[in-house]
């Protein structure tokens, strides 16, 4: 079981707080199972993961850049958990 103890992250709102993980879903502290992995997050902002929904990783008229590293490369650049491309064409 993987657990987070989360303290200190700003919310969307800038107001501190501290956030409990386990098993990817946010729970109650009580809930939080033993051996939890303690997070320091003073002075972070903790954000949902985005996801873009209508993207194209090239110029328009460059169907030929379209592939599969420039679209691993977006989504390490922009720090996407999803990403959607509109593709012209299958990527290799």
């Amino acid at each position: 079981m993987n657990s987070y103890r989360i303290t200190g992250a700003k919310d969307s709102n800038g107001k501190a707080s501290n956030y409990f993980i386990s098993d990817g879903k946010f729970v109650n502290e009580g809930e939080l199972a033993s051996g939890a992995k303690d997070i320091d997050a003073k002075g972070l902002t903790l954000l949902p993961g985005f996801v873009d929904l209508h993207t194209h990783l090239r110029e328009p008229g460059r169907e030929d850049a379209e592939d599969s590293q420039r679209y691993l490369q977006c989504l390490i650049l922009f720090q996407l958990l999803i990403l959607r491309e509109l593709l012209s064409r299958s990527i290799d």
